[in-house]
């Protein structure tokens, strides 16, 4: 990822669909995992729990889990 200009969280969770269907395309040993395991949102939620400013859209996902 890095060698593609990703290097932040802040990064992936701001990704739309086009930058999914890009970097798909730029590595096609990946087949679909971006999406698979949820990236954006998952970068999303990292991102939070450091800096308490939500990307996504709506409110954090503070019930969960992965967000406390």
């Amino acid at each position: 990822m890095h060698k593609r200009g990703v290097f932040w969280f802040s990064q992936v969770a701001t990704w739309s669909q086009a930058d999914i269907d890009k970097f798909e395309f730029l590595l096609p040993n990946f087949g679909g995992r971006i999406q698979r395991e949820n990236w954006v949102h998952s970068a999303r939620v990292e991102y939070y729990k450091k800096y308490q400013q939500w990307l996504g859209d709506g409110e954090p996902p503070s019930a969960t889990p992965e967000a406390q």
